[in-house]
């Protein structure tokens, strides 16, 4: 099949990984090397993920003492899972639950699965990157809902002062679920920002760590948070959990009891970032270094441009570009060879980038409140051109990383339309959740809504 011949053709490319997963694909960080040999399913001695009592549940409780919470759940289904499930199991079904604007569309999806009423907090904005960054607790307590959702760290670094935000919660009776996906590694080096704190907070091991794709884990604050949890888990987790992710999830609690690994990490970086000198393109400013954010914003380059420069000329493959960005995402498992790479390639291109004026990407308007995604079942579709004035009734985003950029009930408006435009001529992948294809957007049909 072609799947498999083209992932035997990439591996012997010697394109080097700047993306997630957090292996890096360095064997030494996988102890498993014969997957078929550990598949199995739940037979004597092996537990159930389900209702672990051994073996499974040795690995719940170190992740629990690891992340410091009451109780910890593997995760099979990757963060995902656990956002749906907390959603899912803090929340009444039709109740309002307040949601910052820069969360994964897995949270839209939890709310139209429990049909409620959404609210959206406004998040501040890079307008150098043309991206949302930290929450503040100014916008949080704007909100009166009792179930608050917001991730940090962003798929770009950028941390929120969780724990500020997690003691107001408590102080006002509300719950804060926290996807923390890119934030796995914090926590264990002083090098780094404070690991996220709320009620719920889900973390993507295999996006920053020693971990294979899908592995994750749910940390509650509390047992009965942790029991809510729990009956999503069981209706929503596949009943056929793979044991080859959770050995690659036990052995990733093994490397991180290995602190002196965060510490050799914490030197190639800022190896990394003190020997790189950038004169037109430049790191930018934000809170977990891990991410390497590389702005193109005052040069010639496009963040398209620069991406297809580092894969085909320097075999460099990074997480994602954007209009004015690329992103490199590093790891524990990142090689000395990898970070002198991806400096001599940076430094290489900057001697030949040209400094041009900056121009800055403008805030997106925000509406606090659309019709709800379950509401807009009404519809038909438009060119992107006439959607001007327009309901939208279906996710718009750009993925990745995945965060919508319109939601069902908003209204489209011009400088939407253009960004949508722009984005596109900028080669950024736009996805049209529900569209059939092409450059057209549902609109709620207000004759029949």
């Amino acid at each position: 099949m072609r799947l498999n011949e083209e992932l035997n053709r990439y591996g012997d490319l010697n394109i080097y990984p700047m993306h997630m997963p957090g292996h890096k694909r360095n064997l030494k960080f996988l102890p498993i090397d014969k997957p078929l040999k550990y598949d199995i399913t739940e037979i004597d001695g092996f537990d159930n993920l389900h209702s672990p009592s051994g073996i499974i549940l040795e690995v719940e409780n170190e992740l629990s003492r690891l992340y410091d919470c009451e109780k910890s759940f593997i995760s099979v289904n990757g963060s995902t899972l656990g956002v749906i499930c907390a959603v899912l199991a803090l929340c009444e079904p039709h109740s309002k639950i307040a949601v910052a604007r820069n969360c994964h569309i897995s949270v839209s999806n939890a709310c139209t699965l429990a049909r409620l009423e959404v609210e959206y907090l406004d998040c501040e904005f890079n307008c150098e990157l043309g991206v949302f960054s930290e929450i503040t607790l100014d916008s949080i307590k704007k909100t009166d809902s009792d179930v608050i959702v917001i991730t940090s760290p962003t798929y770009e670094g950028f941390v929120s002062n969780t724990k500020e935000i997690y003691e107001y919660c408590k102080k006002e009776n509300k719950r804060l679920i926290v996807d923390s996906a890119h934030g796995a590694h914090l926590g264990f080096c002083d090098a780094f920002p404070e690991r996220a704190v709320g009620d719920v907070v889900i973390c993507s091991l295999h996006k920053t760590l020693p971990a294979m794709t899908q592995c994750a884990v749910i940390n509650c604050r509390t047992k009965q948070i942790a029991d809510k949890i729990k009956q999503k888990i069981d209706i929503l987790e596949t009943s056929s959990p793979s044991y080859v992710l959770m050995s690659s999830i036990a052995s990733c609690c093994d490397f991180l009891n290995d602190y002196s690994i965060f510490e050799s990490y914490e030197k190639r970086l800022s190896s990394f970032y003190n020997e790189t000198m950038l004169n037109v393109l430049r790191f930018a400013d934000n809170d977990d270094k891990g991410k390497i954010v590389v702005s193109c914003a005052d040069s010639n380059l496009s963040g398209k441009e620069l991406y297809d420069i580092l894969l085909n000329k320097y075999r460099i493959q990074c997480e994602e570009y954007s209009r004015n960005f690329v992103l490199a995402m590093t790891s524990i498992c990142d090689t000395d060879e990898g970070f002198e790479r991806l400096k001599n390639a940076l430094t290489e291109i900057d001697s030949q980038a040209v400094l041009k004026e900056r121009k800055e990407i403008k805030k997106p308007c925000i509406l606090e409140k659309a019709r709800n995604a379950y509401e807009c079942t009404n519809f038909f579709e438009v060119p992107i051109e006439n959607a001007e004035g327009k309901i939208c009734a279906e996710y718009v985003l750009a993925y990745p990383p995945g965060c919508p950029l319109i939601v069902p009930g908003e209204v489209i408006s011009n400088e939407l339309v253009s960004e949508i435009f722009d984005l596109m001529s900028n080669g950024v992948n736009i996805v049209f959740q529900n569209s059939s294809g092409g450059k057209v957007i549902r609109v709620v049909n207000i004759d029949n809504r």
